[in-house]
């Protein structure tokens, strides 16, 4: 084996693991709930809809709040524990991406 082959070998190696430690770190966790709650809140609530009925139910904008707060209130169980995960999510994630100084989450190997 030359050394441009053997160079090659352990750098893909290197990568290898450089990649494995990226996505099992904190935020790329955090962000991969996210990504999981989102999509289980897209296919049990339709927001497109939520959002329309809003602004047609809702004389002013100042209005808008209680009605989210209302309609939240009369929604099954389900689609609440949905959306308080996915408000937490939120948070935990969004607070996690200001306190952090380096936001990205695949910086290259130094």
């Amino acid at each position: 084996m030359d050394d441009i082959n053997l160079k090659q070998k352990i750098m893909r190696r290197v990568y290898a693991i450089w990649v494995f430690r990226k996505l099992t770190g904190p935020l790329a966790i955090k962000a991969s709930a996210l990504v999981f709650l989102s999509f289980f809140v897209s296919r049990y609530v339709s927001l497109f809809d939520v959002a329309k009925n809003a602004f047609v139910s809702s004389q002013s904008p100042y209005s808008l709040p209680a009605y989210f707060v209302k309609s939240f209130i009369a929604s099954d169980i389900i689609s609440q524990a949905l959306s308080l995960g996915l408000m937490a999510a939120i948070l935990v994630f969004g607070g996690e991406v200001l306190r952090k100084k380096e936001t990205c989450l695949f910086e290259a190997p130094r």
